[in-house]
């Protein structure tokens, strides 16, 4: 893999950030060529709620209004087990085959004053000594614990927990976090690398009020982001 692992800070590294309007056509498992890894929920929780937000795009609860990332499909977060204010925060992911490398980086850059923590993602594609930065899984509404510039490997088999922070408990300031605490996460919207935006709706649980995913992820769509490549 590249020596530098900063790609906000090293020159010549340039993120794909293709925006695609619509939601995303979800492809077949069986079509991951060589990487599947699944981003799930950032929450330890056993069941998230997912949040209304007045800004959708694509598909019902995903929302694209990041000052810092525009394209990015995010959803908002609550935690059914227990309060979400102060709940630990980690980029969780099970891989199924294939490996990537994420570098956590700061979140807040150009509009955004919201406290939280970037993910950049790296995979042995097209091959493992040029690979690719294929963008970000965004952590908002945090209070990063770990130090900027930190990397780490995400499992070549099985599941990678790395912490991040803890949500940010209360009411906020200014305009962030004015819905009370909850965790913001995003991914970037970008074929065929990271898959987001799919139909949530499709998860309710009638059990427990408002629409929710089980984070452990699996195929029928749990998890948040799909890394394919």
């Amino acid at each position: 893999m590249p020596t530098s692992l900063y790609p906000r800070l090293a020159t010549g590294i340039a993120l794909m950030l293709l925006a695609v309007a619509s939601a995303v056509a979800l492809p077949s498992p069986a079509n991951a060529a060589s990487g599947d890894i699944r981003v799930i929920v950032g929450m330890a929780t056993t069941e998230a709620t997912l949040t209304y937000h007045p800004h959708a795009c694509g598909t019902a609860y995903w929302h694209c209004d990041e000052g810092n990332h525009p394209n990015n499909t995010a959803l908002d977060l609550t935690n059914t087990t227990g309060a979400t204010g102060g709940a630990a925060v980690y980029f969780q992911s099970y891989t199924r085959s294939g490996y990537a490398y994420g570098v956590i980086t700061n979140h807040q850059y150009g509009t955004s004053a919201c406290p939280g923590a970037d993910v950049a993602l790296w995979v042995p594609y097209p091959d493992s000594s040029v690979g690719t930065w294929i963008g970000y899984v965004n952590f908002v509404q945090v209070n990063v614990s770990q130090t900027f510039g930190t990397g780490f490997y995400v499992s070549g088999g099985g599941w990678t927990i790395q912490p991040i922070g803890s949500v940010v408990s209360g009411p906020g300031t200014g305009n962030c976090n004015s819905t009370g605490s909850h965790l913001h996460q995003s991914g970037t919207h970008n074929a065929p690398f990271l898959w987001t935006n799919w139909a949530v709706d499709a998860d309710d649980d009638p059990s427990v009020p408002g629409v929710q995913i089980n984070p452990t992820g699996d195929s029928s769509q749990n998890w948040l982001h799909w890394i394919t490549y």
